[in-house]
Order: C-alpha cells, then structure tokens, then sequence
C-alpha cells in the first residue's frame, strides 16, 4: 500500500482549494521528491484559484497548488546524478526544456517550448512531498532558512530580474514601486534600494506603506487619496520617474506612471489586468525615448541569487501570516481580501 501525505489541492477553479490524503509520489526517470520544508503564499496562487491568469487552468483536475518552495532532496529518479538526498533545494516556477535558445542563454522565463507551471500543470508544494523535473531543483547552500528561501523564489527573485534585466536601474535613478504592499513589490523597494536607487512607494493604506518604508522606501504615496503622477514629479523636483515597476498594472496605474516618467522612463508591467489599456502616441515614444516593458518571472540563476542575498542579510523577506496546510483557505481569502503586506507562508 502507497504510503500517504497531506496535499492542498484544487478540484474547481473559482472554489477553494481543500486539504486531501493523497499517496506519496515517486520520481520518475529524471525527477526529483523533494520533501516539502515551506511554501510561500501570494496572490498569483489566488488568481490561479479563482482563474484570473492566462494558462491558468490547470489539466487535469485536482492539482496540489504552491510554486514558492523550499526543502530538501528526498529521493532521485533514474538518471538524476548531480544531487544527493538530504541536498536543500528550491524549486523554479516554470517548467521550461532547458535546451532551446532563450533556456541556454538564461532567460528561461521566455522559454519557446514552455509548458506551463508547478502548481498548475504539475502538483505543487502545497504538500509534504512533490515530485519535480531534475530543473526544476535548484541547489542552495545549507543552512538555508526553508521559509526565506521560499519566498525567495519568486517574491525576490522576480523583482532582481525587473531591476536588472528589464529595467536596467542605475544609482540614483528615482524608482516608482506601484503595489509596494504587495508580496512581491514589498521586495521589490528592497532590492531597488540594493541596485542604488531611490524609491518612491505607491500603494493603498497606512499599513501598507508603513511596510514599504521600513523596508526602505524614501517616500511613500497613498494611491487611494488621488492620482500620485504630481506628486512624483515633485519629489523629483520635475525630472519624473526614470523606472515605474507596476505590481497593480491597471488603466489608471499605467497612465499615472506614463504621466509621472522622466525623459529616457521605462514603465515595467507585472501586473495581471487583461482588461488594462495604456494609450501612448509614437511621438511620446520617440520624443521621450519612452519604454514599455513587460515582465515575466525571473531566471534559474536569479532564483539561486536571491536565495543567496537572502542567506547574506541583504534582503529580508516579509512574512505577515504563517499556517500549515489546513490554513491554506484561509490564507487565500485574506490575500483575496488585499489584507496581507508581503508574504504568506505555510509549513507542512
């Protein structure tokens, strides 16, 4: 008989997930199990949920949802050399071949044979175990905090690949972080504080800008008391932002940022709005040498990097909520709610 463990599994999207006893899983040739240490919780699990996201329903139904993860090796598949049980490891988000051009030259996140996402198309780290593609294991040093290194994985991880690759932050570029609440751009002032930049925060609330500025924020703006564009300009002294990261990416958000960029601005889009329109003129592009730019995860060796700035103290990563598996419902509710500022995060 298959030995069993707990999993939070999804079995109708715009419901709930619920915990279930499921059997153990076994690697397969090439895979990895991995013994399930935690698991960050944010809203792009919650939007999977409630089918918000593109590709996001999961095939087939039910599926162990939770990508942020971070455990330990508990058994190789056939073929799987380069790792030892008991190794620490995190998982990387999407499944990817790892053999086309964009894979090779790191930039696994536009993978061209992409094939979706852990916690989508394969079981997640909602779970005590998970059974992973050999890739899709990244190594860590030990020692490594589970529930950091978790958030880590995408929560830190994608704001590396906004600042550096996307963005191309500079010291003392001004920095607009819209969301800076969130789980993710939380993090996100964090990191542009690392590249050299000053940040402006934009969100909703008192609490939610309390947290952007102890995590370094030089100013923060509250979004639910007016357009912010002015007074970006202001704090600026009329230069503009050089670099809007928009967590929120609505119509508004994205025109307030337009109206707020420096000459030479780039506005990054990470939001997940498919109702959301920017109207910008060529001679706007042209004039201003304005860009748009889109956004997607981060790359296997930004995972390993922001483990890494994780583990050396230069990032701190916001926990607001932890649980167990059975918590997961509830944890979900409260980030469809936009009550969590940073992270949720679960243990088995």
């Amino acid at each position: 008989m298959a030995e069993m463990m707990k999993a939070v599994r999804l079995h109708e999207v715009g419901r709930p997930p619920q915990v279930d006893e499921v059997p153990r899983p076994t690697p397969g040739v090439g895979e990895v199990l991995v013994r399930v240490r935690a698991c960050g919780v944010g809203l792009t699990v919650v939007h999977t949920q409630e089918g918000r996201t593109q590709s996001t329903f999961p095939q087939p139904l039910p599926v162990t949802m939770g990508h942020e993860v971070a455990g330990e090796v508990a058994a190789l598949g056939p073929g799987v050399t380069d790792l030892a049980e008991g190794q620490p490891v995190v998982v990387y988000f999407y499944l990817v071949c790892g053999q086309c051009r964009n894979c090779l030259a790191g930039r696994e996140s536009i993978c061209l044979r992409h094939r979706g996402y852990v916690g989508r198309q394969i079981d997640g780290g909602y779970a005590e175990y998970l059974v992973l593609p050999r890739l899709n294991a990244i190594p860590v040093a030990p020692g490594v905090d589970w529930e950091a290194a978790a958030i880590a994985t995408d929560a830190i991880a994608t704001p590396i690949h906004v600042m550096r690759d996307r963005a191309r932050v500079h010291p003392d570029d001004a920095v607009v972080v819209v969301g800076a609440g969130g789980g993710v751009g939380v993090h996100c002032v964090q990191v542009a504080k690392l590249f050299g930049a000053r940040v402006i925060a934009v969100d909703r609330g008192e609490n939610k800008l309390r947290a952007a500025t102890e995590a370094g924020a030089d100013a923060a703006l509250d979004a639910s008391k007016g357009p912010w564009d002015a007074e970006v300009r202001r704090l600026t002294e009329g230069h503009g932002a050089d670099v809007v990261a928009d967590f929120v990416a609505t119509t508004e958000t994205l025109n307030l940022a337009l109206n707020a960029l420096a000459l030479s601005g780039r506005i990054v889009i990470l939001g997940v709005d498919p109702q959301a329109t920017l109207q910008i003129s060529t001679s706007r592009l042209l004039r201003g040498e304005v860009s748009v730019i889109g956004s997607r995860y981060a790359s296997r060796a930004e995972v390993s990097e922001a483990v890494e700035l994780v583990r050396r103290g230069q990032v701190r990563p916001v926990i607001w909520a932890r649980g167990r598996l059975e918590d997961v419902p509830r944890l979900h509710g409260l980030l469809a709610g936009h009550q969590v500022i940073g992270r949720a995060a679960i243990t088995p």
